[in-house]
């Protein structure tokens, strides 16, 4: 509790102040991780949260937070724990808008408050585990995240232009973006949470097999293909001509790939028609 304390004071003097010190709050990741989680106050994760805002060294603070502390608090399975997590999770995810000139058009385009490698790598290392762990939880923060970099980009309706598959592949161009790390997150969490907790995924994905947004209508395409034996039942959803537009072309493909075998009949012949 001591020690907690020393890092509650001296962050809330940072924040008064206005002083800052990367170092500082990379120790302090390093020693907030290795404290029982019990001791530690939800709110504290806003104090966490005031580390990443740091222009030097928030990497070092996320390495510390996201393939550590996160990893242990998922362990320790208690309802505070998970709380902690999720919290934490909505806080490594933040993004900030920045202005992008690209010829004489000015564009928005998102990041991470640190670099791109740390992001992508605590994301291959921990999306999995937050979706069996947290469940839908963890998919909420990642979909909201998503969500709030296609409003605020507006580059939705071509997403398949700079994200052509949401599988890992060699044409995803621009693997170092954050909407393209926070589709792998998206993606990895979700197929995960299908498996651990398929009746209350399955609504989940129903919901958003309809959704407002094509790259997250795509993201549910991808998870019903890989997870068909659990996902079947929203299959005859995607028998739709809207699918075979160009933005769902390559997951559509995919899926009739994979899965037109095992469709029913009734299915299998309207995509026939369709086609």
């Amino acid at each position: 509790v001591k020690t907690l304390n020393i890092l509650r004071t001296v962050t809330k003097h940072a924040r008064q102040t206005g002083a800052s010190n990367g170092r500082t709050w990379w120790q302090f990741a390093e020693v907030i991780w290795q404290i029982p989680p019990h001791l530690v106050r939800d709110e504290d994760i806003d104090i966490v949260d005031f580390w990443l805002q740091e222009a030097y060294g928030a990497a070092l603070v996320a390495e510390e937070l996201g393939s550590k502390w996160l990893p242990k608090l998922l362990r320790d399975e208690g309802q505070h724990s998970a709380t902690l997590a999720e919290r934490l999770l909505a806080a490594l995810y933040q993004v900030r808008f920045v202005n992008q000139q690209i010829g004489e058009r000015t564009s928005r385009k998102a990041v991470f408050r640190f670099g791109p490698y740390h992001a992508e790598q605590i994301t291959k290392k921990m999306a999995g585990l937050v979706g069996q762990k947290l469940g839908q939880k963890a998919v909420i923060v990642f979909d909201a995240k998503l969500r709030s970099i296609l409003a605020e980009t507006k580059n939705d309706a071509w997403s398949a232009i700079w994200r052509p598959a949401i599988e890992d592949h060699e044409q995803n161009i621009s693997r170092d973006d954050a909407e393209s790390i926070l589709i792998d997150a998206y993606r990895d969490s979700l197929l995960a949470y299908i498996k651990a907790s398929a009746v209350e995924a399955i609504e989940y994905l129903e919901r958003i097999t309809r959704d407002q947004w094509q790259t997250i209508q795509r993201i549910a395409l991808y998870a019903v293909t890989e997870t068909f034996e659990i996902t079947r039942t929203l299959a005859a959803r995607f028998i739709d001509e809207k699918y075979l537009e160009s933005n769902f072309r390559h997951e559509m493909w995919h899926f009739l790939h994979k899965r037109y075998a095992e469709l029913e009949e009734r299915d299998r012949e309207k995509v026939l028609a369709l086609i």
